[in-house]
């Protein structure tokens, strides 16, 4: 039995010594230093992986790493601002690499209030992001076309209702009284900011708000927006840049050769979810706990008013534009048609553009003319729903408190506080469908933003620029409700 165990002890040390050393033989070490292709400085914080795995290094502060790996193995090096690089070590142990620059990513053109910089250069927090990575679908506003696109910026829609007012939160809460949504610049024009469309109608119960003032942008026709986070809108805006500012840059003719665009889309949209409400029979028998006579207020139907208020919207977009370069300018023309409808009934937002940008070089292109126009008719249809409704409620309001054994066909039935027959749009309360059918709101507004610049290159760093424009816009609301009718 001793030999029997010394055999196996010989036996497993045999094992354990190959196994080792086959180890050993599958695994070398690899040193090196990585720099950076364009000047040869060193590059420390530089990300090494072997492919495949989770073994890996990052270079020291000269650049250099060490690393362990198996026979064969590939080492992906990837820093910041150059490109990755894959590297096969084969019988190498020693490696010199040199990273290319991103060229593309730090030449990319940020807009700032003065001009453009290449990204390379822009020493403030600035955002950009190009249409190709704007949010998709039909947007009535420019802001929401960024929504989850930039860190450290909130945008939240005051309401579902189309065409709503946009909060955008840049810096967060900063001002309590002088409202906190940044400065728009478009095309180089700084907006005012204010509402332009009329708002505060007031059918009884409660007012409501203007709608968003940038509905008057397509936002088929924007090219990019730049945010500007940091102090520096500040410094090239003043106190107007204090919640930071949102550049909006639109499509030019630029590098089009006779090109003929048209896009059309359509959007279905519908309520996510409704209040959970008191069938007819839960409701009187709730009646019925509270002493009440049940018989009083039961007119034997069994409705759920937020089914009838509510519908599946269907909104459709058609946008045309053509564009054409030529040597020394180019040019723009675009014409668009947005209508959105609400998910409920009655409300909705109907928006006509049209838009002509043109830019002209002269003097061997030294001096640079661009002219740019929008012209927009907005049409904003509003339901009875409010701000301010108080305890009566508005339209959501009642979907949810008035009494569901009332029918919502216009059967006449005999309530027994009234002697008189009652419709579906007569009662001691305010009937939804009431409130559709009596309550109009209608708001008309057109905006016409014209704006010039004139550029001219003194040195190939420097260059002198003059810019303005014109922003008129009119605004009318129409609102009345004739009350409830026998």
């Amino acid at each position: 039995m001793t030999k029997f165990y010394l055999l196996l002890s010989r036996y497993l040390t045999v094992v354990f010594v190959v196994a080792a050393s086959t180890a050993i033989a599958q695994n070398k070490t690899v040193t090196g230093t990585v720099t950076a292709s364009e000047d040869g400085t060193s590059l420390p914080g530089v990300n090494i992986l072997e492919k495949g795995t989770n073994n890996g290094t990052m270079t020291g502060v000269n650049g250099d790493f060490t690393v362990s790996v198996q026979e064969g193995a590939t080492l992906v090096f990837s820093f910041v601002g150059y490109n990755s690089m894959d590297v096969v070590v084969g019988s190498q142990t020693n490696l010199k690499i040199a990273l290319e620059p991103n060229v593309t990513a730090l030449n990319e053109v940020v807009v700032i209030g003065y001009g453009e910089v290449n990204k390379r250069d822009a020493t403030g927090a600035i955002a950009t992001v190009k249409s190709e990575d704007f949010v998709k679908g039909i947007i009535a506003s420019p802001e929401l076309l960024i929504q989850g696109k930039t860190a450290g910026v909130q945008i939240t829609s005051s309401s579902g209702e189309p065409g709503s007012a946009v909060n955008i939160r840049i810096r967060g809460t900063t001002s309590v009284r002088s409202g906190n949504n940044p400065l728009f610049v478009v095309d180089g024009v700084p907006l005012s900011g204010d509402f332009i469309s009329a708002g505060g109608a007031d059918f009884g119960r409660g007012g409501s708000t203007p709608k968003n003032p940038l509905n008057f942008l397509n936002p088929n026709d924007i090219e990019s927006m730049d945010v500007l986070k940091d102090a520096a809108s500040t410094a090239i805006y003043g106190a107007r840049g204090a919640n930071g500012v949102v550049i909006i840059t639109t499509k030019s003719g630029r590098n089009k050769k006779n090109v003929l665009e048209f896009n059309t889309g359509v959007s279905v949209s519908e309520q996510a979810r409704t209040y959970k409400v008191l069938n007819s029979q839960d409701y009187l028998s709730a009646y019925s706990g509270l002493g009440g006579d049940a018989s009083l207020v039961n007119y034997g139907a069994n409705t759920n008013w937020q089914d009838e208020v509510n519908r599946t919207a269907i909104s459709q977009m058609y946008n045309l534009a053509y564009a054409n370069s030529y040597k020394g300018g180019d040019y723009r023309a675009s014409l668009s048609l947005d209508d959105q409808k609400g998910i409920i009934k009655n409300s909705g937002l109907k928006r006509y553009t049209g838009r002509l940008n043109f830019n002209q070089k002269f003097l061997q292109d030294k001096l640079k003319l661009n002219l740019t126009s929008l012209f927009s008719h907005v049409d904003d249809q509003a339901a009875p729903i409010t701000n301010t409704s108080g305890f009566e409620g508005d339209l959501m309001g009642a979907t949810v408190f008035y009494n569901p054994t009332i029918p919502a066909t216009p059967t006449n039935v005999a309530p027994a506080r009234f002697g008189q027959p009652v419709t579906q749009y007569n009662s001691d309360a305010s009937n939804p469908l009431a409130l559709l059918k009596y309550y109009a709101d209608h708001t008309a507004t057109d905006r016409q933003l014209i704006t010039g610049s004139l550029g001219f290159d003194i040195t190939k760093e420097f260059n002198f620029k003059i810019s303005g424009g014109i922003d008129h816009s009119h605004s009318l609301r129409q609102a009345a409700f004739s009350g409830l009718m026998t």
